[in-house]
C-alpha cells in the first residue's frame, strides 16, 4: 500500500473541525481524484499526507513507514508534493525552479536527465531558460508541475495541478500522471474539475463536513444524488454520450441546444 491514513482529525484554532475522522488508502499505480466544495479541507489533508502539517489525532503511513518517523529527507523522496499555491524566486530559470525537487536526493549524477524529461513531460523544454517570473500562469504552473515530477517521489500529492491550464494541458498533465502510474507511482490528486476526475481517475474520494462522504469508482461516486448533498442542486449528472460515464454539468445546459 503506497498511502494509508486512519481517524484523522484536525481543526485550525478556534475553528470548527476541518476533518473528522477521514480515512483513505492509495494503492501502487493508483490514480485517486480528492474532489469536495471550497473549504472541505482537501487542502489540508494533502498538506498533513505530506508530513507539512500535523493532524491532531489519527495516522498516516507512507510505503509502509509511520510518516511521523520519517525525516524531511526521507518523506521527501518518498512523495512529490504540489502545493496549490507557491512563492518561486522570480528571477530564477524555469530549469533552476525544477533542479531544486532533486535536492533530497545525495546522487545527483542523473540530475539533468530526469530535469530535462520531467520539463519534456510538462511541454516546458523549450521555456527552460526563461526567468520563471515571466512566463504566464498556466506555463508556470507546468514547470512547477514538472518539478514535482523530477523530485523523484512514488507517491504524487497534487494541489489543484489544471487549475491554470488550458483544456489541451489538463489532458496532458493526466496522461503523464497515467504514464507515470504506468512506472511504478501513484497519484492522490485535488481538483474542482469532476469532468477530468470521471474521464481520468480509478477512483473519487469525495470530502463533505469534514468527513469521506463517497470513495470509488467515479460512476458511483459522481452520481446527481451525491453531488446534490455536497455541492448543492446547481449541477446536473448525465451519462457522457461517447464513453457512458458520469459528466457533470450547470444545471440546464443539458437542455440548451
Amino acid at each position: 500500500m503506497m498511502l494509508e491514513a486512519t481517524a484523522l482529525r484536525f481543526a485550525w484554532p478556534g475553528q470548527p473541525q476541518l476533518l473528522d475522522g477521514v480515512e483513505l488508502h492509495l494503492g501502487d499505480g493508483e490514480l485517486v481524484a480528492l474532489v469536495g466544495a471550497n473549504g472541505s479541507g482537501k487542502s489540508t489533508l494533502l498538506r498533513i499526507l505530506a508530513g507539512l502539517l500535523r493532524a491532531d489525532s489519527g495516522a498516516v503511513q507512507l510505503g509502509g513507514s509511520d510518516l511521523e518517523g520519517l525525516d524531511e529527507g526521507a518523506r521527501a523522496r518518498l512523495r512529490s508534493y504540489l502545493p496549490q499555491h507557491v512563492r518561486p524566486l522570480y528571477s530564477m530559470s524555469a530549469r533552476r525552479m525544477v533542479e531544486l525537487a532533486r535536492h533530497p536526493w545525495p546522487d545527483r549524477g542523473t540530475d539533468p536527465a530526469i530535469i530535462d524529461d520531467a520539463l519534456r513531460q510538462c511541454d516546458v523544454f523549450d521555456l527552460a531558460d526563461r526567468p520563471f517570473g515571466e512566463l504566464s500562469g498556466g506555463e508556470g504552473q507546468r514547470v512547477l508541475l514538472a518539478g514535482a515530477l523530477a523530485q523523484g517521489g512514488k507517491l504524487l500529492l497534487l494541489d489543484e495541478p489544471t487549475a491554470a491550464l488550458d483544456l489541451p494541458h489538463c489532458v496532458a498533465v493526466f496522461s503523464s500522471l497515467r504514464a507515470q502510474l504506468n512506472e511504478g507511482r501513484s497519484a492522490l490528486v485535488a481538483t474542482h474539475d469532476l469532468n477530468l476526475a470521471a474521464a481520468w481517475a480509478d477512483r473519487v474520494l469525495l470530502l463533505h463536513d469534514g468527513k469521506v462522504l463517497a470513495n470509488g469508482a467515479p460512476v458511483d461516486v459522481l452520481r446527481q444524488d451525491i453531488l446534490d448533498r455536497a455541492l448543492g442542486p446547481g449541477i446536473e449528472v448525465i451519462v457522457h454520450p461517447h464513453h457512458g460515464g458520469p459528466r457533470v454539468l450547470p444545471r440546464g445546459w443539458s437542455e440548451l441546444r
